[in-house]
């Protein structure tokens, strides 16, 4: 069951909320292990694996990177400056792959973690993003419908554009987007992140 405070998505069952003195908006949610944060604090989180966002967000809880990308990968389909500086953030940072897989699983991400992973495989020569990549493609449900990756944009020929740009690794995964392999690779190229790859 899930309950929405704002833009703020938490799992009515999580064991403890802490909460802002403004408006009681939830800051914080544990959940098995994993520290849900609102969006400013994943902002600032995201900025301080070095994200680069004009928006810094808000001080907050502090996150491990995996827990950074993991919920950054909803935030993703929200957010497109968010989806253009999730591979920036991956490259620029030390991963442990199955702690992120699992915490992708825990917030309902693990498809948008394969399209990420698979993007990512277009960009590095990364064996273990490769295996990784093959596993999560034996998750995906064949039968699953295309689905807009974009959450928030909407319109007639908005979805017209998505039919024509989609790039082939967003339709493995079953999304439609309107953005190319080019528009993710020139941010990941103009930050650095092929050498910064750690």
């Amino acid at each position: 069951m899930e309950t929405t405070t704002g833009r703020f998505t938490q799992l009515a069952s999580c064991s403890s909320t802490h909460l802002s003195s403004r408006g009681g908006r939830p800051l914080e949610v544990s959940m098995r292990g994993l520290t849900m944060v609102n969006d400013e604090v994943l902002l600032w989180n995201l900025s301080r694996y070095r994200a680069p966002l004009f928006n810094k967000g808000h001080l907050g809880t502090t996150l491990s990177v995996e827990e950074t990308l993991a919920q950054a990968l909803n935030l993703a389909r929200r957010r497109p400056d968010v989806a253009r500086v999730w591979p920036v953030v991956y490259a620029r940072n030390r991963v442990d792959l199955s702690l992120l897989t699992q915490y992708a699983q825990k917030v309902g991400a693990t498809r948008v973690l394969g399209f990420y992973v698979s993007l990512l495989v277009v960009f590095l020569e990364d064996p273990r993003l490769v295996a990784l990549e093959s596993k999560l493609l034996k998750t995906l449900n064949s039968t699953q419908d295309m689905e807009r990756f974009f959450l928030n944009l909407d319109s007639a020929r908005l979805m017209v554009l998505e039919r024509r740009r989609t790039p082939l690794v967003a339709k493995k995964w079953r999304f439609w987007m309107n953005a190319t392999v080019e528009w993710f690779y020139s941010c990941f190229t103009k930050h650095g992140a092929l050498d910064a790859c750690v």
